[in-house]
């Protein structure tokens, strides 16, 4: 679960692991039993029916740029400025708040300029889709949508139902490269950690 530490402390790194969490279960619609207990060695532990699983993030950088030569940092904090934007869309729009929304970016996000209107293109075309969706992602893909904006941005829209929904992107996932060496060690060197007890373990 590659996460990046970019001179965070510890508070800021204990929050940017919880996200990771909270991305991990989104992502594999794993439910579990209570809410997950933070510590250290794993940094967090989850019930899942019935069994005990231990998480360790892994604080992990491949590089400084992305594929269209932008700054790693830039593009993340444009999803993140693009984040804070939907939520506040998000709690206006009444129908939208249980929709779980993923987007799956070519490249970089838009621009600050360019959020209202992306915003409006993505709420016109859930409420089109709205009497198709279920419990389970539903991906959709160019052509599908043609809205100009989403055309440009995206490569996939994720959608799915839920009481906790989020938007989420792969930019905020981490932009991760090929694994290299350097993962391999780092994951090694954790590996040889004495854990807190768990029925299964997960770095």
């Amino acid at each position: 679960m590659p996460c990046y530490d970019w001179g965070m402390t510890r508070p800021t790194q204990k929050a940017a692991e919880r996200s990771t969490l909270d991305l991990l279960l989104t992502a594999l619609a794993l439910k579990v039993d209570a809410p997950p207990v933070e510590g250290e060695k794993p940094d967090f532990v989850i019930s899942a029916s019935g069994r005990s699983i231990g998480i360790e993030v892994t604080m992990y950088q491949s590089g400084v740029t992305v594929t269209t030569g932008m700054g790693r940092r830039k593009v993340e904090s444009a999803w993140e400025a693009l984040e804070q934007r939907a939520r506040l869309f998000r709690e206006s729009e009444a129908d939208l708040r249980n929709v779980n929304i993923g987007l799956m970016f070519k490249a970089d996000a838009p621009p600050p300029r360019e959020h209202p209107a992306f915003l409006t293109e993505i709420a016109t075309f859930i409420r089109q889709h709205m009497g198709g969706l279920s419990q389970r992602d539903t991906p959709f893909w160019p052509p599908q949508f043609t809205a100009p904006l989403m055309s440009k941005y995206l490569q996939v829209l994720y959608v799915r139902l839920t009481e906790f929904a989020e938007w989420y992107s792969n930019i905020r996932a981490g932009w991760v490269g090929r694994p290299d060496a350097t993962l391999a060690e780092i994951v090694l060197g954790k590996s040889a950690k004495t854990f807190r007890p768990t029925n299964e373990l997960w770095a």
